[in-house]
């Protein structure tokens, strides 16, 4: 993961020759509906050129109204500035197997293009029926390293940090260093409450989701709200199971990628400066086909 400080001197430099770039760009872009577009081949050129990183000269692009081709789709949702704030934004996948695999993937392609994948599991023949990143050829390897391999085939110029162990409280300051959220893909209360315990104590946002059967949920939790913290950690009087409804009810196909695109959604609207679902949760019952939604603040 790239310090603060290398970015800003990427960002110095090319608005030092900001004229001259935009000179020479007039030659390279290409209209697509209505907007002035920009490949990825191109991109990485002029990155070379002018020595800064690739994400810097994305972020360049779009705050002169170029979008990169790859995110053109994105545009009409977005908005430049919107797909500018979603490059800058770091996130953490705690989890890269049902949930977090396809949030990450989910993830990469809205364009956050700074990713640290963390898990210390590998994928098994019990997985295949619903973990995106599990094939018979990745059977037995770490679910993190696959997925890192698997992104990079959709954007080779992402910077995707992997850790190859569980999540614990005396490596969580190190994984979540840097991170702005963290991509909540637990199984178990135990790890959450480190998790969300740490991002309290140091300001980040957790998208929260949890699946079990054809049930699902999904919130996004503010440093602030310790009362929805409370409850997406299942915080009692300590006479709780550490595992939910999962090790009953299993997990059918559909259900991660069901919950895994309400937390990305939830997350983009954010970012995009729409407040988080009025600081609750979704609840998704894909059995009954019915979505509820409880509020949970101070």
């Amino acid at each position: 993961m790239r310090k603060q400080s290398e970015i800003s001197q990427d960002k110095n430099k090319i608005l030092s020759k900001k004229d001259e770039i935009l000179k020479k760009l007039s030659s390279h872009t290409q209209e697509e509906k209505g907007s002035q577009v920009l490949s990825s081949d191109t991109i990485a050129q002029f990155a070379r050129e002018y020595t800064c990183s690739f994400l810097e000269m994305e972020c360049f692009l779009l705050e002169h109204e170029i979008m990169p081709l790859r995110y053109q789709r994105n545009l009409g949702s977005f908005g430049f500035l919107g797909q500018k704030k979603i490059l800058e934004t770091r996130v953490a996948v705690i989890g890269c197997g049902g949930l977090g695999g396809i949030g990450a993937e989910l993830l990469l392609r809205a364009g956050f293009e700074h990713l640290v994948l963390i898990d210390g599991d590998t994928f098994s023949e019990s997985n295949l029926n619903r973990q995106i990143g599990s094939t018979e050829e990745f059977l037995g390897q770490n679910k993190a390293e696959v997925r890192r391999k698997q992104l990079l085939e959709i954007n080779s110029h992402a910077c995707i940090k992997v850790y190859k162990e569980m999540l614990t409280e005396e490596n969580c300051a190190e994984f979540l260093e840097g991170v702005d959220v963290v991509f909540d893909a637990l199984d178990s209360f135990s790890a959450r409450e480190i998790v969300y315990t740490y991002a309290e104590e140091k300001e980040k946002i957790v998208v929260h989701g949890a699946i079990a059967g054809f049930h699902g949920q999904a919130a996004l939790v503010l440093p602030e709200n310790t009362v929805l913290k409370d409850f997406c950690i299942n915080k009692g009087d300590g006479s709780q199971k550490d595992k939910g409804l999962e090790d009953k009810l299993a997990n059918p196909t559909t259900s991660p990628s069901s919950i895994a695109s309400l937390q990305v959604a939830m997350l983009i609207q954010y970012i995009l400066g729409k407040k988080p679902v009025k600081e609750g949760v979704i609840f998704l019952d894909m059995e009954n086909f019915e979505m509820d939604y409880l509020q949970v603040v101070d």
